[in-house]
């Protein structure tokens, strides 16, 4: 009897600490999605949290459906939980797989339907992927940032496994009854260029090459504006590590170990068939892989883009993107209020995300340094090369030009036409400007030394067509004469481009990321600048005026004509350099300063990010639930030379139940241009 009694008695307390165990687990608080929750998982060194953003109108908080979300319970090592343990008598079988446990239902889930990550032995589903409860009215004080009383009709969610995933097992996914079909969002991921480069491995990145396992294929399409050319490969633009994702970011779903990769297609002018994108996900990364051979390149020079006119064609214009480690960085969910439109982003934002350095988004220039290295050079010569294959002084005479050349008095009323502009040019103050006498300002001596300087260039052109005249007094002379300066041009291109091939030759045979002696760029400075080409052309002014034909005299030197080069020479090479650990030394640091604040800005404001509102271009963010999340918007980024359109971003897209199932099949991409 005692032993009766002493049984009943130790099977009560059992039975109450596990109702206390399991009300604790019940009430526990919903993570703020402001803290940084990487760090509590074991994986925060590649989360970063944003501090509460300054003083911009936020549109007020309202009342709304959002999804009640499982508590973390804390632990990151795969520890089983209290309750977990507390099962005894369970059918062993049973745990073979994830199981989701209700208050009053257990519902097995299939194994091509289980949740989107692998879970120790007992490990609680919100450890690594919070799972929505379903979708209710927030109380009031949860609203105020205070945690809320369980939701009576939606029990919190528990995955539990008695047993690991085995090494290359499929990941298990959601049931789509599980999922809301839309979904509250609260944190938003900025993807955040490291300006200066972070010690260590990257675990995020833009461009470069992704890290795929050797089981996975580099994605193709076939593109809808090139069916007949077949399948081709997509471009790589990021690989992101899926740990250092906030667990609140969309709404709870997607995975939380491994990688997402993205490809798209940026040749495509529309930019919004699904064919044009690939998001895959992968549990292990591999070596680097080099893409394949029938890559195109990243610009066709189709339309607005990027500048690639240090590459002497199409051809040579890279197959891939420079290589930029980022940071996850977490930031509020929230809109801004600016008067007549609503922003996702505050203004200034970049300031903000780099904590106050310095951040210039004008374009970055070279100013007047000298190519980084021999890759430098090369891209020198070709931008030359580039420019005299497409000619120096346009286009012979039109039939139009030469009946407006032939008209009676038509030359002789030239001068006396350009002499009258001239006047009236100077008599709308700029005259006033030049003539202005002492005390002068700083601002007003700067205007007047510029207005007078494009004075004097006005006068010795209008001088040099006065003197042309004098030699060529009708149209017949003019045209003769137009016509034999395209001659002696097309032989002396043919003679510059035969010089330069021969130098090329010399360059490609450096080492080409190695620093070029300041005795050899002089030398290639001085070759350029004395090889030097004056011809005389006929141009269109405008057809509706009385002189609607002008005379032009180009005068250039093959250094000239090496501006594109220059410019890529520095400021393309510094960012590719910069970049990547094992060449940033060629990057002096006088340089490496100037350029910084380039690279920290944001196009437009407009960042790179995963989840949350969208910031667009032509549509405006929908205050609420969304039922397309966000998976990656790409902007344009002069640090990445990306340039889509004129300007424009990508938004890749996909719905909830197909991201808890890992569905990535399923993305949607959308090209928004101003």
């Amino acid at each position: 009897m005692d032993q009766s009694i002493m049984i009943i008695a130790g099977g009560l307390a059992v039975v109450m600490v596990l109702a206390v165990m399991l009300l604790r687990h019940r009430s526990q608080p919903v993570p703020d999605p402001t803290i940084d929750l990487g760090r509590r998982r074991g994986v925060g060194d590649g989360l970063v949290t944003q501090p509460p953003l300054p003083s911009v109108d936020v549109l007020p908080p309202r009342p709304r459906p959002a999804l009640g979300l499982t508590p973390w319970d804390g632990r990151s090592d795969g520890e089983p939980s209290d309750e977990a343990e507390g099962s005894d008598g369970a059918d062993e079988e049973a745990f073979d797989r994830p199981t989701i446990l209700m208050e009053a239902d257990e519902r097995a889930i299939d194994d091509d339907q289980e949740s989107a990550v692998g879970f120790d032995e007992g490990m609680t589903l919100g450890a690594d992927f919070v799972i929505p409860r379903g979708v209710g009215e927030l109380p009031p004080e949860e609203l105020d940032g205070a945690p809320a009383e369980p939701v009576e009709d939606h029990a919190p969610l528990v995955l539990m496994t008695k047993k690991k995933r085995s090494p290359g097992a499929p990941p298990p996914y959601l049931q789509a009854a599980h999922v809301p079909r839309e979904v509250e969002e609260n944190v938003s991921v900025v993807l955040r260029r490291q300006v200066p480069l972070a010690a260590g491995p990257a675990r995020s990145w833009l461009g470069g090459l992704p890290r795929l396992p050797d089981s996975v294929e580099w994605p193709r399409t076939v593109a809808p504006d090139r069916a007949d050319e077949g399948d081709r490969p997509l471009h790589f633009v990021a690989q992101i590590s899926c740990e250092d994702l906030p667990p609140d970011l969309w709404g709870g779903l997607g995975p939380r170990v491994g990688w997402l990769l993205f490809f798209l297609d940026p040749l495509d002018p529309e930019g919004d068939d699904p064919r044009l994108v690939r998001v895959v996900h992968v549990e292990e990364w591999g070596a680097e892989r080099e893409p394949p051979v029938d890559l195109p390149p990243v610009d066709e020079e189709t339309g607005p883009g990027p500048d690639y006119r240090h590459c002497r064609t199409v051809r040579d214009i890279p197959t891939r993107w420079r290589r930029w480690p980022v940071d996850l960085v977490a930031v509020p969910n929230q809109l801004y209020d600016e008067g007549n439109r609503i922003f996702v982003t505050p203004p200034d934002f970049a300031a903000q995300l780099y904590a106050g350095a310095p951040v210039d988004p004008a374009p970055a220039e070279a100013e007047a340094d000298a190519p980084l290295s021999w890759r430098g050079a090369l891209y020198i010569i070709d931008s030359v090369l580039r420019e005299l294959d497409e000619g120096i002084i346009g286009r012979p005479p039109s039939p139009a030009q030469r009946e407006v050349l032939l008209r009676e008095n038509y030359v002789a009323s030239i001068i006396p036409e350009l002499r009258a502009q001239e006047e009236a040019w100077m008599s709308v103050g700029r005259g006033a400007i030049v003539a202005k006498p002492e005390p002068l300002t700083l601002r007003e001596r700067e205007l007047q030394a510029r207005m007078q300087s494009i004075s004097e260039d006005r006068q010795r052109e209008l001088e040099k067509v006065a003197a042309f005249i004098v030699q060529n007094p009708n149209g017949e002379a003019i045209i003769a004469r137009c016509e034999h300066d395209r001659k002696a041009e097309a032989d002396w291109r043919a003679g510059a481009i035969a010089g330069l091939e021969a130098v090329r030759d010399q360059i490609i045979a450096q080492p080409l990321d190695t620093p070029l002696l300041p005795e050899d760029w002089e030398a290639l400075r001085m070759h350029l600048d004395g090889q030097r080409f004056a011809g005389w052309s006929i141009e269109w002014t405008s057809r509706n005026t009385e002189f609607p034909v002008s005379l032009v005299q180009r005068t250039v030197s093959l250094l000239d004509l090496a501006e594109a080069g220059r410019n890529a020479g520095v400021v393309e090479l510094a960012a590719d350099y910069q970049a990547d650990p094992a060449l940033a030394a060629l990057v002096p640091e006088g340089i490496r300063s100037r350029l910084e604040p380039h690279w920290r800005a944001l196009t437009d404001n407009r960042p790179h990010r995963m989840g949350g509102y969208h910031d667009g271009l032509q549509t405006d963010p929908e205050e609420g639930p969304q039922a397309m999340l966000l998976l990656l918007q790409l902007a344009s980024d002069d640090g990445m030379h990306w340039m889509w359109g004129d300007g424009g971003a990508y938004f890749i897209t996909i719905s909830p139940r197909d991201l808890a199932q890992g569905r990535f099949d399923q993305a949607e991409i959308r090209l928004e241009l101003p």
